[in-house]
């Protein structure tokens, strides 16, 4: 995990180093890129928005057009998510039902 010091300038390095491997190109970076990263810091911490990022230029976004900015990055952060299969059984979807009923769903 980077340091709290250089958990910013590790993200931004990581970043440039991944769209311009992918697109053979520098991307825009400024004040607001700037504070995004800074938030989503904040909010995630740094080793969640590495993951993210990872994730986002491993698997990609099949609905998307590329180039995959940072722009996009932030605006689909919950889109860029680890999966894992899941299993679910009938007692399972049984126990979903009541608890949604319940809810008043």
């Amino acid at each position: 995990m980077p340091t709290k010091s250089g958990e910013y300038q590790t993200i931004v390095d990581l970043f440039f180093w991944l769209y311009e491997e992918r697109y053979l190109a520098k991307p825009t970076w400024g004040g607001e890129q700037g504070r995004q990263l800074k938030r989503l810091i904040k909010i995630h911490g740094a080793t969640e928005v590495i993951d993210r990022l990872l994730v986002l230029y491993e698997r990609g976004v099949k609905w998307a057009v590329e180039p995959w900015t940072w722009h996009f990055f932030v605006r689909h952060f919950d889109s860029c998510v680890r999966t894992k299969p899941r299993s679910v059984d009938a007692d399972s979807l049984s126990a979903m039902a009541d608890k949604l009923e319940r809810d008043g769903r």
